[in-house]
């Protein structure tokens, strides 16, 4: 299912079952996750790379599925509401060419049956986008939610 057959507003009911696992962490545990969990697909989905940190090989990165700097901006600057948060950056991951071909491709490994775990800054995912990204791929796709690593 690709992510021109769902939008922003879609019910949580209109999805289909799936084997794979959707697990969240954060770019301060990663070096950790890729030694202890060679089994899962390491994705980062920042809009930048730490600079603090080289990439390590095998880590998929895919900026687009980060939240424009823009949306941070407003979002920092209005103390904007978690909830409005979330709801700005799935529509413009879904209403832009570049977020959706970014989706699609972690679509395509969900979909293979890779487990995946989706990386940020934010040490804790109730403040972060892959909140709302995780979210999406387990309610409106159906993927497996495994917890924060």
């Amino acid at each position: 299912m690709s992510v021109d057959t769902i939008s922003a507003s879609t019910s949580i009911t209109e999805s289909y079952v799936a084997t794979a696992t959707v697990y969240t962490s954060y770019y301060a545990r990663l070096m950790r996750n890729v030694d202890e969990r060679p089994d899962l697909t390491h994705v980062a989905v920042s809009r930048y790379w730490p600079r603090w940190m080289k990439k390590p090989e095998g880590v998929l990165w895919l900026p687009n599925l980060g939240p424009s700097k823009q949306l941070l901006f407003t979002a920092k600057k209005l103390s904007m509401d978690f909830e409005e948060y979330g709801h700005r950056y799935l529509h413009e991951i879904l209403d832009t060419r570049d977020g959706r071909e970014a989706l699609n491709r972690l679509l395509a490994l969900l979909e293979d049956g890779e487990d995946v775990v989706l990386y940020c800054y934010e040490k804790d995912v109730r403040c972060c986008h892959r909140f709302w990204l995780s979210a999406l791929l387990c309610h409106a796709y159906g993927f497996g939610q495994g917890g924060e690593l």
